[in-house]
C-alpha cells in the first residue's frame, strides 16, 4: 500500500494544473437521438417486455452487445451480435442461463463486457438478485461463443452484510485493475488489485467520488480518454424525484482520484432532441454505455467520436411492477453549443 500511496500523492502533484482545466471541459447543449437500435423481442420469447443496461465492444467486425433482459420471467443476461449496429435488432438472441446466483430467482444483471490481455480471456463483470452473491464474473476465450462462457464466481467478498451494492465496473491502468460499484446508492467507491492478480486481490473499499447531495440511483461508468492521461466518469443520479433521471460527469487525472465533478446535467431528458424523421421514444437518458474505441481492460474512448448507448423510455409512462417498465436501447450524440 506504500507504493499506491506513493503514486496517488504523486499524480496529485503532477496532474494539478489538470485539475484546474478540468473545469472548462465544454458540456453538450444538446443530445441528438437517433431510432431505437434494440428492443424487447417478440412476444413470448425470453426477452419480449424490455431491454436494459447495455454493454457492447466492436470485435472481429461485429459489435457484441450483452443486456439484461425483461420477460415472462424478469431478470437474466442476454447477447447478441451483428455486423452494423442498426442490424442488431434482426440478429439472434441468446439467454445466458449460466450466469445466475445461489437463490432461485438470482440471475444476472447488469453486465459489462472487456478482453483482459494479461490472460486472453474475455470477462463479463455483472450482479445477481442473490443480494449474498455480488459481485461476480464470468470469462470465455471467444466471445462470439454464448454457450463457451463460464459459470458465476465470486469477484469480491462482500463484508458489509447490511449495505447494498450495485452496477459494477472494472478499469485498468498498466500496473492496476480497479473495481468501482455504487454503495447504498449514495457514493462511488473503489478497490484495487495488482494486474497480475486479477480478479484476485482486491483490498478494502475507499470513497472515489460522492455526487451528493444528489443521491445516485444507477451506474457509474468508467473510461481513459484516448490520447490522454485522463479519466471520465459518467454516474446517474435522481435531481428531483423517482421518475427523472440525469447523467453527471467528473474527471480525474488517475483512477484512483481525485474525482473533480464537471457537470450533473451532462446528459438529461430536456437536453434530448429528434431529427424530423425520427419519432421520439424517450425523454430519459440511463445507464448508458460510451462506445468504445478499443476493447481490452483498458476502456478507452474518444470524446471526439462521442456515441453514447443508453437505455431510454418516456418517465411518464411508468407501470406498477418495475421489470415491466418499456425501455429501449438507442444511441444519443452531443451538440455543443458553438456548433
Amino acid at each position: 500500500m506504500r507504493k499506491h500511496g506513493f503514486l496517488l500523492l504523486a499524480f496529485l502533484v503532477t496532474f494539478s494544473s489538470d485539475l484546474t482545466a478540468a473545469q472548462k471541459i465544454n458540456t453538450p447543449g444538446q443530445w441528438i437521438a437517433g431510432a431505437p437500435i434494440f428492443s424487447a423481442g417478440p412476444k413470448g420469447t425470453f426477452d419480449d417486455v424490455a431491454i436494459k443496461d447495455p454493454t457492447i465492444v466492436n470485435y472481429g467486425g461485429k459489435w457484441h452487445l450483452f443486456y439484461t433482459i425483461s420477460g415472462k420471467e424478469p431478470g437474466g443476461i442476454g447477447y447478441t451480435s451483428a455486423d452494423s449496429l442498426d442490424s442488431l435488432n434482426k440478429a439472434p438472441r441468446y439467454w445466458l442461463t449460466q450466469f445466475k446466483g445461489h437463490t432461485s430467482d438470482g440471475k444476472g444483471e447488469a453486465p459489462q463486457v472487456f478482453y483482459y490481455g494479461p490472460q486472453k480471456l474475455w470477462y463479463l463483470i455483472y450482479q445477481t438478485k442473490d443480494f449474498n452473491r455480488q459481485p461476480v464474473y464470468s470469462t470465455t476465450p471467444t466471445i462470439e461463443k454464448p454457450d463457451t462462457w463460464s459459470n458465476t464466481r465470486n469477484l469480491v467478498t462482500r463484508e458489509e452484510a447490511d449495505v447494498k451494492w450495485i452496477d459494477f465496473w472494472v478499469i485498468c491502468d498498466d500496473e492496476y485493475a480497479y473495481f468501482f460499484y455504487c454503495r447504498a446508492r449514495k457514493d462511488v467507491y473503489v478497490r484495487s488489485t495488482k494486474i497480475e492478480d486479477f480478479p484476485n486481490g482486491f483490498g478494502p473499499g475507499r470513497l472515489a467520488f460522492s455526487p451528493m447531495p444528489q443521491p445516485l440511483t444507477e451506474a457509474a461508468h468508467i473510461y481513459k480518454v484516448k490520447g490522454k492521461n485522463q479519466y471520465h466518469m459518467f454516474y446517474e443520479s435522481r435531481p428531483t424525484d423517482e421518475l427523472s433521471r440525469s447523467y453527471g460527469l467528473a474527471t480525474a487525472p488517475h483512477l484512483l482520484g481525485p474525482w473533480e465533478k464537471v457537470a450533473d446535467d451532462f446528459a438529461i431528458g430536456n437536453k434530448i432532441v429528434f431529427p424530423e424523421n425520427i419519432k421520439p421514444w424517450t425523454d430519459v437518458a440511463s445507464h448508458g454505455e460510451m462506445i468504445r474505441s478499443g476493447y481490452d481492460q483498458k476502456l478507452e474512448y474518444d470524446p471526439q467520436d462521442t456515441r453514447f448507448l443508453i437505455q431510454g423510455k418516456f418517465v411518464g409512462k411508468k407501470p406498477e411492477n418495475y421489470q415491466k417498465q418499456g425501455w429501449q436501447i438507442g444511441i444519443i450524440k452531443p451538440i455543443f453549443k458553438n456548433e
